[in-house]
Parts: structure tokens; C-alpha cells; sequence
């Protein structure tokens, strides 16, 4: 199986990587373009961001799962911390997908709700990333299923029966563009854990996808090694300054 997002085909002789930028833009258009800029010249397909608001992504007191210095707050809520990084709305997101198109690479965002989803479809977006906190949101999937763009699903800590639920559902909308993506959920994750063999283990159980790499190591020695396995995508974390 191969198919399109945009001008990049997945699953065809090349192998596609994609330069997850996340929100490491931390809300400066001019930190996003440097962003874009730095994954076209490294030679990524696809640039990839994240797309949500701290009120629909968790609940107010939800305790604090990171720490970095740009925080206001240190005792502060999860719900502080995404509030730092959720200020893009509809008129951003256009000005990265024009900064994309200039640079020469395909623009992509992670919606993690439905309006987010909406928007990006709306702006022109040509393909989904779902992470792996939504591959059992099913209502999620089948919203973005019923859409008829391509499918990258991320499967960190699910089970084959989750994997499998979740790609009944998004073919129930009649979307069979799918590329399922090995993934291990440790930021970052040691080399010993990568589980490459998953990825034979995911092509047994769903012949015929594209299979990816959502890789979360440090260097380029497992995504590298992801393709003697077959990934057909790699989707790698990066920034241009950390």
C-alpha cells in the first residue's frame, strides 16, 4: 500500500522522515520559521507540529508531568505548562502552512481534539498523525477517519488488540490510508528499548500497511535501523536550539 500526503508519497521507495517540531516554536512565529527553515534544509519530507488548548487537553490541577525552564509557575499545574504553548490559533497555523510551501516542505500538526482537527483540515492540511494517547479515543478516530486523509498512528503502550481496534474503526469510515507506527513511550528512550522487532510483530498482525517509526532516542542509529525492519516513516523529535 502506498498513498499521499500532499507532494510526499508514503510508502513508496523512499523513506520519509519527518521532522517533529511539536510546539518547540514556544508560540514566536519567528522560533516556528527558524524551525521550518532548519528541518527543509536538513532534507525532512514533512515538518510536523502540535496543535491543541490547555483547557480541552487536561483538567485544571492535573499534576505536572515535565519541567523545563521557560516555566512561570514551579509549583505550578500540567494545565500551566500547556497554557505556555497553546497560544497559535487558525491565522498562525495558515502563515506556518505558507511558511511551508516556501520552504519546500509539507506542513503537518497533531490535532488532539476535534476543533483542532477541524481547523487543520480547513487551512488545507493533507494527512493526520494521531499520537498515541488517541489510539483508543475512538469517537477521536472515527472523527478524523470520516475526514478521508491518510492516517500516521502512533501506537506507544497499546496492545495489538488496541492497534487493531483502532484500525477497524478508521476503516469502518471507509479510510484505509493507514502507516502504523512502532513507538516507545520513555523521553528519551534508551537504544535497548527501541523494540525494533515490534515492528515485524505489527507487519504479522496487519499485512499490507505502511509501517513507521515514531522514534523517541537520542542520535540516528535506531531510526537508521528502524528501515531494515521496514519502516517506510520515521518521525523524529528535534529543535534548532534547546
Amino acid at each position: 500500500m502506498k498513498f499521499d500526503i500532499g507532494s510526499v508519497t508514503i510508502g513508496g521507495d523512499k523513506t520519509v522522515v519527518i521532522a517533529e517540531a511539536g510546539v518547540n516554536h514556544l508560540g514566536r512565529l519567528d522560533y516556528a520559521e527558524q524551525l521550518i527553515k532548519s528541518a527543509a534544509r536538513g532534507g525532512a519530507d514533512i515538518i510536523k507540529f502540535q496543535t491543541y488548548k490547555a483547557s480541552k487537553l487536561t483538567t485544571q490541577n492535573a499534576p505536572r508531568f515535565w519541567s523545563w525552564d521557560g516555566e512561570r509557575d514551579e509549583t505550578g499545574s500540567q494545565f500551566d505548562s500547556y497554557s505556555l504553548l497553546d497560544s497559535f490559533d487558525r491565522e498562525q497555523y495558515q502563515q506556518l502552512m505558507l511558511m511551508c510551501n516556501a520552504n519546500g516542505i509539507e506542513f503537518m500538526s497533531t490535532p488532539f481534539d476535534v476543533d483542532s482537527a477541524d481547523m487543520l483540515v480547513e487551512i488545507g492540511m493533507k494527512g493526520f498523525k494521531v499520537a498515541s494517547c488517541d489510539l483508543t479515543n475512538l469517537p477521536f478516530l472515527k472523527h478524523l477517519a470520516a475526514k478521508q486523509l491518510p492516517i500516521l498512528l502512533s501506537t506507544g503502550a497499546s496492545t495489538v488488540e488496541e492497534i487493531k481496534t483502532a484500525v477497524d474503526v478508521i476503516k469502518q469510515e471507509g479510510n484505509t490510508e493507514i502507516c502504523i507506527m512502532q513507538c516507545t513511550l520513555c523521553y528519551p528512550t534508551e537504544n535497548k528499548d527501541a523494540n525494533l522487532a515490534a515492528l515485524q510483530d505489527i507487519e504479522r498482525h496487519f499485512p499490507g500497511y505502511v509501517l513507521g517509526l515514531s522514534d523517541h532516542t537520542l542520535g540516528t542509529i535506531i531510526p537508521a535501523a528502524s528501515i531494515l525492519y521496514g519502516a517506510k516513516v520515521i518521525e523524529k523529535h528535534y529543535t534548532f536550539d534547546k
